[in-house]
């Protein structure tokens, strides 16, 4: 989101991630072991080239996952629209075994203008502003920057199966003339044959789950001593632009485009949201 005061560099989002209410410390964890065991089955003779969409100021999760991989380098290129963001990515502290670090302010929607291919994909905490074909162009778009067999690995909000989808609107309902797209719809027809609609008896305006979330979001956010401004405005944020996907709908959305994603296991079962933020990865194969 560009410009958004909560997601910016001293930002309210901050402390959502320092208190581990997205589950970022279980993502480090559990995404080195991950990118750990698909490193150790290829022969590395040059820097992993990692790409990191959506990138935020504040790569941590991602940043844990190469620094567990000590005996690896990396080469790491970070995506985000948010020049904010950016700039305070170019602060961070990348570990040791980080030897490049490249960033760009963009769209990390759209990687026409990526010409490298990567060994590694990662994104936190972005796709589900996507709508079903957005993400579909999003992945289609991947397979074409990540070498064959390369690894993907997406933390991200997730909809609770077996709950109902709903669908993201075109522009803002407060403002239209605000766009909600993340992808131009030039870019999206380049990709016809993987464009994908969730069935239309999926589609409905019951929001019921989103109330559960939210309740359960606040009473958390406020446990760890939030303040409450910051709460209302990630909490609007969540209400008005965020429109999930199911764990079993992204993945099969990636299949589509040759990725076989799985769920990754963050044993968070006693964390109160535990159920909402995952992990998971796969690699890409042959269509």
């Amino acid at each position: 989101m560009r410009r958004e005061k909560a997601f910016s560099k001293d930002g309210f989002y901050m402390f959502v991630l320092e208190a581990n209410i997205m589950l970022h410390r279980n993502v480090s964890q559990y995404g080195r072991e991950v990118l750990s065991e698909w490193l150790s089955q290829r022969k590395i003779d040059q820097p992993v080239k990692l790409l990191d969409l959506a990138c935020g100021g504040s790569p941590v999760s991602v940043s844990a996952m190469m620094e567990g991989c000590s005996e690896y380098e990396f080469r790491y290129t970070g995506i985000d629209i948010n020049p904010d963001q950016i700039a305070a990515a170019n602060e961070f502290p990348f570990p040791k075994n980080v030897v490049r670090v490249d960033l760009i302010e963009g769209n990390a929607w759209e990687l026409a203008n990526l010409k490298d291919r990567f060994d590694v994909i990662f994104t936190g905490m972005n796709l589900h502003h996507g709508t079903p074909e957005e993400i579909n162009c999003l992945f289609s778009q991947c397979k074409e920057r990540l070498i064959e067999g390369g690894l993907f690995i997406n933390h991200d909000f997730y909809r609770p199966s077996g709950t109902s989808y709903l669908r993201r609107p075109q522009v803002n309902p407060l403002d239209s003339n605000e766009s909600f797209a993340m992808i131009s719809e030039e870019t999206l027809k380049a990709f016809p044959s993987l464009k994908r609609h969730i069935e239309e008896s999926q589609i409905c305006s019951n929001e019921n789950w989103k109330s559960d979330f939210l309740e359960i979001y606040q009473s958390v956010l406020r446990h760890n001593g939030g303040d409450e401004d910051g709460i209302q405005e990630v909490v609007a944020h969540v209400s008005g632009r965020d429109y999930p996907l199911s764990v079993e709908e992204v993945s099969s959305v990636a299949e589509l485009s040759g990725f076989d994603l799985k769920h990754v296991d963050l044993h968070a079962v006693t964390e109160p949201l535990g159920s909402f933020f995952c992990l998971v990865a796969g690699t890409s194969k042959p269509i």
